[in-house]
């Protein structure tokens, strides 16, 4: 086909395409575009579809403008100083195009601008607020420039937002805290949302300085949680103290929580009693030293979740040698997850001496414990950096992880020597099948297990299996710590 006949089949099809269909291909471009920018967490094109689409003719103008939904969505991603007063004005029209349809606001501001910006930003933000009750998904994240964001949770008190369901909120570093204080109650004590219809929201994601600037919603639905800690923001102060972690955990419908970095904890889980988290089906943590690893010890020591299926542990610092573990007497002892499936260490640092403390205390409360409540795992994934201490652990034959192992994950860096597929076999009988990094020779003379190669260590996406999920690098800090062969 020629160039000139492509140009008239693309002309016979802007002419006479029928509207109905004309509206579904716009549409389906439309969710493509803004999926993938929620997902991989990019920008959308200067000329989103919804504009693009109007500007074709006027029939694909009329088209565009009588479907609400294309303009329900709005996303203001790093916009520079002197364009906030257009963000501003592009967004009035994207509010009275939606009509009554419910909204997805996603605001991203980039580092500190002039005095005059954040002005801008709060009039672009305020502008939202008579259209609370359409509120679905909102997002609002900084590089930098607090003013704006820290101030805007003052009108969101008792508002009612009853169909606010997605909140993603981190104010990054620069906290106001000379005005506003470090507000590091005992309890979660929410401070938005107090109107008398409680919102739904079923995804939270805060970082500390969101949580200690007041940002703390009711929660009552919650389904899934992520806290983390942001750029350093000076001393640490307690946020997810153990009440709060204990209040996310126990809820009713919590189905996912992901926490990364240092998280104090003002006593031990042997003071907290047993509870069950009924739904709960995937826990993470990460970034975090022994002093921040309480959470993970009060799982697996006084938590029953009959659901829960993965458990992941990454990038964890676990060598101090001045902690020490008290003595913790787990609730049922011999409690076995009973639906999981998968064990993910990733990038584990552990003591690397036997002289340091008492090894044999920490595998067993820690990893012990771990290995106890989690041998029902079919998938287990092993991926170590060049500190290997947990591999020793595991040949030294200190710790027996997930025993009925089918799949195998192991990610290691290159070295001179060939991985024994049989001596993995010999320690995991069941195994069936291994994924290794392209760059590991493998030594196997197992006929029956298959090996593949590795592409993609710990979760695809979180949270898992929501076709929503985000497997964004740049905004999941489990994402961009890690690598394969790190």
């Amino acid at each position: 086909m020629t160039s000139k006949e492509e140009g008239s089949l693309v002309s016979m099809l802007v002419v006479y395409l029928p509207n109905e269909l004309l509206r579904s291909v716009i549409k389906l471009a439309h969710n493509e575009v803004y999926a993938a920018a929620d997902q991989y967490g990019h920008g959308v094109h200067p000329m989103p579809v919804e504009v693009a689409a109007s500007l074709v003719c006027r029939r694909w103008r009329d088209t565009a403008l009588s479907y609400p939904e294309l303009w329900s969505i709005y996303h203001c991603i790093r916009p520079l100083p002197q364009r906030l007063g257009y963000e501003r004005d592009r967004l009035q029209e994207y509010l009275k195009r939606s009509v009554n349809t419910d909204l997805e606001l996603c605001f991203r501001f980039g580092a500190i601008g002039p005095s005059s910006s954040v002005l801008a930003k709060g009039e672009l933000l305020a502008s939202t607020l008579e259209h609370a009750s359409r509120w679905r998904r909102l997002v609002l994240t900084s590089e930098g420039e607090d003013d704006a964001l820290i101030s805007f949770h003052r009108p969101l008190k008792k508002l009612s937002v009853p169909k606010l369901q997605y909140l993603d909120v981190r104010t990054s570093r620069f906290h106001d805290h000379d005005d506003l204080g470090w507000d590091s109650e005992p309890d979660w004590n929410p401070k938005l949302f107090f109107a008398e219809v409680c919102p739904s929201i079923e995804f939270l994601r805060l970082d500390v300085s969101a949580a200690m600037a007041q940002y703390r919603p009711r929660f009552e639905n919650l389904v899934h949680f992520c806290f983390q800690p942001g750029p350093d923001i000076g001393p640490p102060n307690p946020v997810l103290i153990p009440s709060c972690f204990i209040s996310v955990i126990q809820l009713p419908s919590i189905e996912t929580i992901s926490l990364w970095g240092n998280i104090y904890w003002a006593f031990q889980p042997k003071h907290i009693p047993a509870l069950e988290a009924k739904q709960l089906r995937h826990f993470r943590v990460g970034g975090t030293t022994v002093w921040g690893i309480f959470t993970l010890l009060f799982l697996i020591h006084q938590v029953t979740a009959p659901l829960l299926e993965s458990i992941t542990i990454q990038g964890c610092d676990f060598s101090d040698q001045e902690f020490g573990f008290a003595n913790l007497d787990p609730s049922h002892s011999e409690y076995t997850f009973p639906s999981f499936r998968s064990l993910y260490l990733i990038k584990i640092k552990l003591f690397t001496s036997l002289e340091q403390n008492d090894p044999d205390l920490f595998f067993n409360q820690l990893l012990g414990q771990l290995a106890t409540r989690t041998r029902r795992a079919k998938n287990l994934t092993l991926s170590f950096g060049m500190e290997r201490s947990l591999l020793a652990g595991l040949e030294a034959g200190t710790l027996q992880l997930c025993p009925e192992v089918e799949e195998l994950t192991w990610n290691s860096p290159p070295s001179g020597f060939p991985l024994e597929v049989n001596d993995l076999k010999n320690r995991w009988p069941k195994l069936t099948r291994i994924r290794v990094p392209p760059h590991l020779p493998i030594a196997s003379d197992a006929e029956d297990i298959e090996v593949n190669e590795l592409r993609v260590v710990g979760h695809e996406s979180w949270p898992p299996g929501y076709g929503w999920a985000s497997s964004c690098r740049e905004d999941d800090p489990f994402f961009s710590s890690v690598m394969v062969a790190l």
